[in-house]
């Protein structure tokens, strides 16, 4: 080898830097989650990962979509990644095909009720009531639907609270942190949540998708030891552990 082409690879390996050996877009589908993830990208989750992506050589293509066209979108191969859904993903395409990050989050499901009525905490209790939820969580609620919640779905937290508080509601079945500004017109037993799990960003299982993952969860897991989670997010945080 000529001493020109030695010196050629010295001066490439001297302006090689870790970011750019992992400079990588990923395609992400977003779905509205209250506060969390906003078609404007300021929602918490999006403003944490930001974060955590600042000096990582990782940008994210956001695509704001609804629900089912979300998870749709992922199964089908068209985005390389979205937010939440860590549990039913894998369930639907192998644990084996989703790899996913430290967690940007954790939500709770409650049944609410007005101040002054019967708290409700199980299946049974909705029974024979009208139950209101969200439009898309189905998709974390099937299984409750399947031991008899029948559920009447509405697009926004706002519309299930005034359906309550005017009657035409016994109940509503919703997450926390979204509808966290609520819950002082709101009557819910808070050491007995339904379901209760971590969002997350997922993506496939490729050899480059890891590689950004492990970036993304070592910084995740340092902001939230330092508790930039809380201070992103204010009083919609919801304290959690994780190793």
């Amino acid at each position: 080898m000529s001493k020109l082409r030695i010196w050629l690879i010295i001066i490439a390996l001297g302006a090689w830097t870790p970011s750019q050996a992992l400079a990588q877009t990923l395609s992400v589908a977003v779905p509205r989650i209250q506060h969390l993830l906003t078609a404007d990208n300021s929602g918490i989750y999006q403003q944490v990962m930001a974060l955590a992506l600042e000096g990582s050589g990782i940008a994210l293509d956001q695509k704001f979509l609804p629900y089912r066209r979300a998870l749709r979108e992922f199964e089908l191969g068209e985005v390389d990644c979205i937010y939440s859904f860590t549990g039913i993903l894998q369930s639907r395409l192998g644990v084996d095909k989703v790899i996913y990050t430290y967690p940007l989050g954790t939500f709770r499901f409650y049944l609410f009720t007005e101040p002054g009525t019967a708290i409700m905490t199980s299946i049974p209790d909705t029974f024979g009531k009208t139950i209101g939820g969200i439009i898309g969580h189905d998709v974390y609620l099937k299984p409750f639907m399947e031991q008899g919640m029948v559920i009447d779905w509405v697009r926004t937290e706002a519309q299930l609270v005034e359906m309550l508080e005017l009657g035409r509601l016994d109940a509503i079945v919703a997450a926390l942190p979204d509808i966290q500004p609520f819950t002082n017109q709101l009557a819910y037993a808070a050491d007995q949540p339904l379901l209760e799990d971590f969002d997350r960003l997922n993506c496939h299982n490729t050899e480059q998708n890891r590689t950004a993952i492990r970036t993304i969860s070592e910084k995740l897991r340092r902001l939230h030891g330092q508790g930039r989670y809380e201070e992103v997010a204010g009083d919609y945080y919801l304290p959690f552990s994780h190793p």
